[in-house]
This record gives structure tokens, sequence and C-alpha cells, in this order.
């Protein structure tokens, strides 16, 4: 049997079966002494669910995406084109002054460096990398290639010193070869698909894309327009573009009034043209509110409760789905099927049902009948006939 999770309290109820109030109504689940910030773990040998304090393990799988920076090569994701994404961060020593300076980053068989990002230190001052400058002269260039990361400085920064963090793919690699190390975390993916991969400081959902774009950049501080339109969106929070050598440059970004997407450039330009070819933008949307998303401002998988039909998980393979019927004043007597006048067209099978009377919690047992298009029945489990005012179903569907 599956269970929801409803204000702080779990229930589950089949379509053949009663449901639990809380977790300490489990039979399977023995509670001592609780205390806060304790969870369940498995004992094998009573066989049942216990309380006990965290302590590691699997329970750090739960956290919250974590940004981790190693000097050692670690595979953090999967790039646009399938391939495994790495990432490693180099001590780049001192700045040069005036001048170019190339270190040797450690990583073998580059194919491309899709990202470069780092900071530079001076006394107990922070400056992030590459530097952006409104003047030119006061800019710090970062570039890589296959050996090297190579940074130019057109003032003095030999009192500055950096550590640059890459993030590439390699020759030696195939699509989608490869996977993650058990950190619990989301990995990166760069991906032609808009993803959800986050929450802005708005409350809004946070969106990620990869573009193909055809842009000659000739000059700095120009809006240049790439020719995609993305519905919907609002802020444009963060851009990063890919040439054709395969070098990554850090991008200002912007939609039109149509939504087009726009990039511009405050860089110290290097020598000639450049063609971008691929760009990554995350933008939030106007059609979005704070707290509608998949994930709350911990990165934790957001719970919605509402009348919007949603995808929640899987059933023995089957697609599992959640929607809640508000608004209610229906009376569901005690061991009797009642139908609630509520239908999923194409229903198949009720997985879990939670009803509520105002405030309170009422343990009952669903059923969706595809024989009478998909009607919700529901069967009271008190000893009197209870108003419900509103109630959660979980559900396969036959389509």
């Amino acid at each position: 049997m599956g269970a929801i999770l409803y204000k702080d309290k779990v229930y589950g109820a089949g379509g053949s079966g009663g449901g639990a109030s809380a977790v300490s109504d489990l039979t399977d689940v023995e509670l001592d002494n609780l205390s806060n910030g304790q969870v369940l773990k498995y004992n094998n040998t009573s066989q049942k669910w216990e309380n006990a304090n965290e302590s590691g393990g699997s329970a750090e799988m739960l956290a919250p995406t974590p940004f981790i920076y190693s000097e050692s090569e670690e595979q953090v994701g999967i790039f646009i084109d399938g391939k495994p994404l790495y990432q490693k961060t180099i001590n780049f020593g001192t700045l040069p002054n005036n001048t170019g300076k190339s270190v040797a980053h450690g990583a073998s068989n580059i194919d491309a460096v899709v990202n470069i990002t780092g900071y530079g230190k001076v006394g107990s001052s922070y400056t992030p990398m590459p530097y952006v400058a409104l003047q030119n002269i006061n800019g710090v260039q970062i570039t890589a290639d296959a050996t090297n990361i190579n940074i130019n400085t057109a003032a003095n920064r030999s009192s500055w010193t950096a550590y640059i963090t890459i993030k590439y793919t390699k020759t030696t690699d195939t699509p989608w070869q490869g996977g993650f190390k058990a950190y619990g975390f989301t990995p990166v993916i760069y991906s032609k698909e808009e993803r959800e991969v986050g929450v802005y400081e708005d409350g809004k959902p946070l969106y990620q894309k990869t573009i193909d774009v055809n842009v000659s950049v000739s000059s700095l501080n120009t809006w240049f327009y790439t020719g995609v339109t993305i519905a919907n969106a609002d802020k444009c929070i963060f851009v990063v573009s890919l040439d054709s050598s395969g070098q990554t440059h850090p991008t200002n970004g912007a939609f039109s009034a149509n939504k087009e997407v726009a990039i511009a450039f405050g860089s110290i330009a290097t020598s000639g043209t450049r063609n971008i070819k691929k760009v990554t933008l995350q933008y939030t949307k106007t059609t979005d509110t704070a707290g509608s998303g998949k994930y709350t401002t911990l990165g934790t998988p957001a719970v919605h409760y509402d009348d919007v039909e949603r995808i929640v998980g899987t059933w023995f393979g089957e697609t599992l789905w959640q929607k809640t019927f508000s608004g209610l004043s229906l009376g569901v007597p005690s061991m009797s099927w009642v139908d609630t006048g509520k239908a999923i067209a194409d229903g198949k099978k009720c997985v879990n049902v939670v009803c509520n009377a105002s405030t309170a919690s009422i343990s009952a047992i669903g059923d969706i009948r595809p024989n009478e298009n998909g009607k919700i029945y529901l069967m009271g489990m008190r000893n009197a006939t209870v108003t419900l005012t509103e109630f959660t179903i979980q559900y396969t569907k036959t389509s």
C-alpha cells in the first residue's frame, strides 16, 4: 500500500483496506521517546520501523543539492550531447601583470570546455572571474584549451591569487556513458528541452534550456538577437555562451518584447569575430507564481495539493496521478459506498485517498470505476455519516 503525506501526517488507504491517521497507527512502526530531528530506520530483527537519531548513511541522500568543488576530477552531470560532464577546480596561483599566463589544468582528453568560472582574491577582497568591467583595461579574461587555463589581464593583477573551476566533456566518452557518484544530489543536465531546475529568489520556478544559435559577435556592449523565442519568459537570470572553437564566454542576457533571446558581451574581446553556436540560459516565467514549482526553496521536491492533476510517481510501473477535489459538502456514510459526483475520465485504479471534514482528517476507502466513466466512490470508516469538505486521490489511468 502506498501513502500520502498530508499536513505532516502519513495516511494510506487503498481500494480494499483502511487508513492510518498517523505514523504511529501503522502496525509495522514502533515509536518510543520521540525527539526533534529523528528519522525512521528499519530494524531487521523486529521487522519494524523504529525512530532513531540520524547518523549519515542513506539519510544523507535526502539533502538538498550541495555544491562540491574539488581539485580532483568529478563527474557532475550530462551535457546536451549526452556525454558525461566533468568538473575540476584549479589553483591558478597569482595573476599576471598586464600580460597572459597559462597553468596546466591536468584534465585529459578534453572535448569541449562548457563553463569556466572562478574568483580572484586580493587581501580580504574577493572578485568573481571572469571579471567584466565597464572599461576593458580593468577586465580579466579566462579561456581554456586542451592543456591549460589561460588568463589575460590588461592591468597589473599580480597581487591577486585565483581558483578557477571548469566543466568539460571528453573525446573518449560516448553519449549516455557513465554514471553518477552516490552523493544524492541532482546532476547538472544541459538539454535543448526546457527543464525546471530550481527556485528563484522570488519563489518562482527556475528553468534552464540550451539553444542553438548562429551569432557573429564583432563588438562589445551591443545586443545581438538570436532568433529564438521562449514563451512567457520573464527574468533572464543566468547566461553562458559557447563559440565555434569550444570556448565559453560570460554573457549578458535579456528578453525582447516578443520574448526573443538577446545576448551581449562586456569582457575583453579576442581578436576577430566570435561565432556563438550555443547559449544556455536560466530564467523565470510570467505565468508562474511563488511556490508553484516542483521544488521548495531547500531544493527538495514540493508537494502541491490543488485541483490540478499532477504526476507524482509510479505505481508498480504505471504512472501515478494525484488530484484534490475541494469546496465539497459531501455526506459519506459508514461502510457504504457513495457516489462523490466527481470522476477521472480515464481513471483505472484508486491507489490512495485522503479525506477531510473542515480541519479533521477522515479515514475512507476510495474506488474508481472505469465502467462508469471513471466515477469516484468513497466509503467512510467511521461509525456515522461524515460531511467531507475535500478529498485527495492518487490513481492510475487506462490510457
